[in-house]
């Protein structure tokens, strides 16, 4: 799925509304479920010391969660004074750190992953709904329709957030041993 499938889809909730609205509002609900659950991440190098974390063109960093050194997981102490700066000491050769990340609003150049529009489309649906219904004086405006959006986009961006810490698994982890006889 990309943005415009999803525009596409929504449409016929909306009547009236143009192209452009529902881009904004698919825009806002992709912004707001990135805020709240880390659902897309980028991988950035790390060194010894102060540095800023550069995410890629139209994207913003929110916050460092995880260091890794060859795939695995690394030990180091960091602190991030401000979403995109990050102190690092002793740091392994090699450091990478995944960055949660969102698009900043109204860039085109930031392009989501087609995994992520497929994953969370109805999140990205209800939320644009939410997003448009809202408005004032619009033909499509309704604000006891706009609640139950928000109700469910927000549900949704909770599911979003304990699939995404748990490591997008799905299910227990816990075993069964067999037992011998």
């Amino acid at each position: 799925m990309n943005v415009t499938q999803l525009v596409d889809q929504i449409l016929p909730d909306v009547p009236g509304a143009v192209i452009a609205s529902i881009r904004d509002g698919v825009a806002w609900a992709l912004r707001e479920l990135c805020t709240e659950a880390p659902v897309w991440k980028v991988s950035v190098d790390l060194v010894e010391g102060e540095q800023s974390l550069v995410v890629g063109p139209g994207l913003e960093a929110i916050r460092l969660q995880g260091l890794f050194q060859g795939g695995r997981a690394a030990f180091c102490h960091v602190f991030q004074p401000t979403p995109v700066t990050a102190i690092v000491t002793h740091a392994p050769p090699g450091l990478t750190g995944d960055v949660v990340v969102r698009p900043t609003f109204g860039s085109t150049e930031a392009v989501p992953p087609e995994w992520l529009l497929d994953r969370h489309c109805e999140a990205l649906t209800l939320g644009a709904l939410y997003w448009l219904r809202k408005m004032p004086n619009k033909p499509w405006s309704d604000m006891q329709r706009a609640m139950l959006d928000q109700v469910g986009f927000y549900a949704l961006c909770t599911n979003a957030r304990s699939e995404a810490l748990a490591g997008n698994q799905y299910g227990s982890t816990r075993m069964r041993v067999p037992r011998f006889q």
